[in-house]
């Protein structure tokens, strides 16, 4: 997602330097995390889109 939104240039886009910093620290190897940027980025042509979607959800109760 930082990739899509911001690019995938990580000297410009300071979410994708975070993103490649916590795939790092959990072992991804370098290969994964470049395909990552590419796809996101819209550079990998496999039609796959991916998009960030928040949902918000409000729990009403009755109190008696």
């Amino acid at each position: 997602m930082a990739a899509r939104n911001g690019g995938g240039d990580p000297d410009t886009n300071f979410r994708l330097v975070l993103a490649i910093e916590k795939a790092r620290a959990g072992n991804m190897p370098k290969e994964n995390i470049e395909r990552a940027i590419r796809r996101g980025a819209g550079e990998d042509k496999d039609g796959v889109v991916f998009e960030e979607i928040t949902y918000e959800a409000m729990v009403l109760t009755e109190l008696r």
